[in-house]
């Protein structure tokens, strides 16, 4: 079974992850971790209900330092 992700999941990830705009209305998302690790990822938003192509998932995924599928989908 695939699953999806939009734009608005990635978006609703980096808020629980206490994340951030760098500023109004940047791309580049940033914040400290759970972990007390920096982590900084770039959301090119076309609309929060677009689709994410898979090979942009996992570059956020690992850029976010969620690397098993478990952890997206606990949010």
């Amino acid at each position: 079974m695939g699953y999806t992700f939009t734009f608005g999941d990635i978006e609703k990830i980096c808020r629980a992850l206490k994340m951030s705009p760098a500023k109004k209305g940047s791309q580049i998302w940033r914040g400290m971790g759970p972990d007390g690790g920096f982590r900084q990822t770039r959301i090119d938003s076309h609309g929060s209900g677009k689709t994410l192509a898979t090979g942009a998932a996992k570059r956020v995924a690992q850029q976010l330092g969620l690397q098993q599928w478990k952890k997206w989908l606990s949010f």
